[in-house]
C-alpha cells in the first residue's frame, strides 16, 4: 500500500500529460461545435487590417489657413505599405464630439494628401482629426486614426490676447565673437531671439543686468531678433 502513495517517476508523468493533451486535442477537431465556432475566428483575424497614420504641417490653426496633411496607409499585421485602399475620410470633430464636416480624398500607391478649408464661423477651441476607410466599418474595432488639434477663430479676441507676447516661450542664443565668452577683457556677443514659429522677434529695449541688478548695458533686436 506504501508503494502507491509514492510520487509517479517524471517519464511516465510526462508521457500521461501528452496523452491527455492529444486526446484532448484531437476531440476538439472532431467536436463540429468547437469546429464551427473556430474557423470563422481563425478567418477573421486573418483579414487584412489598415492603418493610417496622418502627418500635419502643425496643431494649432486659425480659421483664415488650411489645415494641410499627408497620409500614409499600412497593413496593420505586416506594418507594409497597403496599395488597395483607394478612399479615405476626413472628419473634422468638435469637442463634444459632433462631426463639422467630412471630406472624401483619392489614394494611391498607398499614399494620399490634402487640405481642409476651415470656415470662418468655426468657433475657436479643441478638434480632433479622425481618418478612416470605409473597409474599417467592417470590423467591430475602431481601426480610425485620431490626431487632437486646436482652432482659433480669427475674430476671437477672449481666445488669446495677440498683443501681449508670451516671453515665456522666446528662445534666446547668445553668439559670442570668438565662440567663447572670456572673462576680464571686453565681449562682443551676437543676441537672436526668436517666437514658437521660429520668427525673429523685435524688441525696442533690452537690458543687461548683473547678478546684483545693476544694468550692464542695453540694446534692442531688429525684425529677425537680431540684436
Amino acid at each position: 500500500m506504501l508503494k502507491n502513495l509514492l510520487p509517479m517517476p517524471k517519464p511516465i508523468l510526462t508521457a500521461l500529460i501528452a496523452i491527455i493533451f492529444f486526446h484532448s486535442q484531437l476531440n476538439a477537431q472532431n467536436d463540429p461545435h468547437i469546429t464551427s465556432f473556430s474557423e470563422p475566428f481563425k478567418n477573421y483575424f486573418a483579414l487584412d487590417r489598415e492603418n493610417i497614420h496622418l502627418h500635419l504641417n502643425k496643431s494649432t490653426y486659425i480659421t483664415n489657413e488650411n489645415i494641410w496633411f499627408k497620409g500614409y496607409i499600412v497593413e496593420k499585421k505586416l506594418g507594409k505599405p497597403y496599395a488597395a485602399t483607394a478612399n479615405v475620410y476626413v472628419n473634422l470633430i468638435a469637442d463634444k464630439g459632433k462631426i463639422v464636416l467630412t471630406n472624401l480624398y483619392f489614394s494611391e500607391n498607398s499614399l494620399f494628401e490634402g487640405f481642409i478649408k476651415l470656415d470662418d464661423k468655426i468657433p475657436s477651441g479643441k478638434y480632433n482629426l479622425q481618418v478612416y476607410t470605409n473597409f474599417m466599418n467592417n470590423y467591430k474595432e475602431d481601426e480610425s486614426t485620431v490626431i487632437p488639434i486646436i482652432i482659433i477663430n480669427a475674430t476671437d479676441t477672449s481666445y488669446i490676447d495677440y498683443k501681449t507676447p508670451n516671453y515665456s516661450t522666446l528662445n534666446i542664443s547668445l553668439f559670442p565673437e570668438s565662440g567663447v565668452f572670456l572673462e576680464g577683457v571686453n565681449n562682443t556677443i551676437a543676441l537672436q531671439i526668436l517666437d514658437c514659429n521660429g520668427n525673429g522677434v523685435s524688441i525696442p529695449e533690452i537690458e543687461v543686468l548683473s547678478p546684483k541688478g545693476d544694468v550692464l548695458s542695453k540694446l534692442s533686436t531688429n525684425q529677425q531678433g537680431y540684436g
